[in-house]
């Protein structure tokens, strides 16, 4: 249903920004252990990560191919590891991964309401390196799981 896809990724990334917020600005930019991204990188990873969906969904509407995403490789510990465009960068400013964030969120919303008014939500956007064909619904979903993932890993506030 897109109704709920459609709340369900506001109220995912609502959460998040406010999970962010109440952060002290030391425990934003230090990790909880060795070889973990900050919350600082986490944002900065969502917001990566966003701009690949909103640019996979945006040009396939434009009748351009899917994206192809790079093979994909595992940790040590079974995890994925990012591709190389979304690996974030260390200590970006606060208010800069804020408006980013922000930025992102709406322009994948609204890139998704445009696949949405032209019926176009099975059409693949993408064909990722886990998932394998990816459709611009299916992406959406992939969106929300992403960020209630990384939800997770931000310290207890």
């Amino acid at each position: 249903d897109v109704e709920a896809l459609e709340s369900r990724f506001e109220a995912s990334m609502l959460a998040f920004m406010k999970s962010l917020d109440k952060l002290d600005d030391k425990t934003f930019y230090q990790s909880s252990t060795l070889d973990k991204w900050t919350p600082a990188e986490i944002a900065d990873h969502i917001i990566r990560s966003h701009e690949v969906f909103l640019a996979a969904i945006a040009d396939v509407l434009k009748g351009k191919p899917a994206l192809i995403m790079p093979k994909g490789y595992l940790s040590a510990e079974g995890n994925p590891i990012s591709p190389e465009d979304q690996i974030p960068i260390p200590r970006r400013a606060r208010a800069d991964l804020k408006k980013d964030l922000q930025t992102s969120y709406k322009g994948l919303r609204d890139t998704f309401n445009q696949a949405v008014q032209a019926g176009q939500l099975e059409l693949v956007c993408m064909t990722h390196a886990f998932l394998g064909e990816v459709s611009i619904f299916e992406a959406m979903q992939l969106s929300c799981w992403h960020l209630r993932h990384h939800s997770r890993q931000l310290p207890l506030n």
